[in-house]
């Protein structure tokens, strides 16, 4: 993704991951979702999308996605920037009406 799209620090968001892991007593059982993965690793996590959003943002691809993120009900919401995930929110059980309308 081109730097002046949007400026990520890559290693500083690593060292912040490891730093949190840490905090936490390590590695957790669920699924971990982070600013930088690709929708590769967001589709092995939790399966196909609900639903699959195809956009551009300054010429860029973007997609939204919205993924059941447990077998509960809970459901996320994914923004991927040329391929890189820059968003995502949810999580919580609500009905998947209120992710499509922000909550």
């Amino acid at each position: 993704m081109p730097g002046s799209l949007l400026p990520v620090n890559r290693q500083r968001a690593e060292e912040f991951e490891q730093q949190i892991r840490g905090e936490q007593g390590g590695d957790r059982a669920e699924p971990q979702v982070r600013v930088g993965m690709v929708l590769s690793e967001a589709q092995a996590l939790f399966g196909a999308p609900k639903t699959l959003i195809n956009s551009t943002f300054k010429g860029q691809p973007v997609v939204y996605a919205v993924y059941q993120t447990n077998a509960n009900g809970a459901f996320g919401s994914f923004t991927f920037i040329a391929g890189v995930l820059t968003e995502f929110a949810g999580g919580d059980r609500m009905p998947l009406s209120n992710v499509f309308n922000g909550g």
